[in-house]
């Protein structure tokens, strides 16, 4: 079995998402196991990703066009306070 990392996350955002899994039993493995899973079997079974059931705003459709007709805007950065400086934000 892999070993997946958490060290990207936000340690607050961690520690609150693995508090709310374990008062349901669950551990961080588990529960992003499941999360892969999902992905999975919403990709093998040719019905749209979970995330894309959230109906995105007319920014965020025209994005998903441009990524599907191969327009797709790629940014390199370094790190995250890179790539924010550069988008801005």
């Amino acid at each position: 079995m892999a070993t997946i990392t958490l060290h990207d996350i936000d340690p607050a955002l961690k520690a609150e998402a693995i508090a709310v899994m374990n008062q349901h039993g669950l551990t961080a493995s588990v529960a992003i196991s499941a999360f892969f899973r999902k992905i999975i079997n919403d990709h093998g079974s040719g019905s749209s990703c979970f995330c894309c059931d959230l109906n995105p705003n007319k920014g965020t459709l025209q994005d998903l066009e441009d990524a599907s007709a191969g327009r797709v805007k790629y940014i390199a950065s370094k790190d995250t306070d890179d790539l924010f400086k550069k988008l801005g934000i």
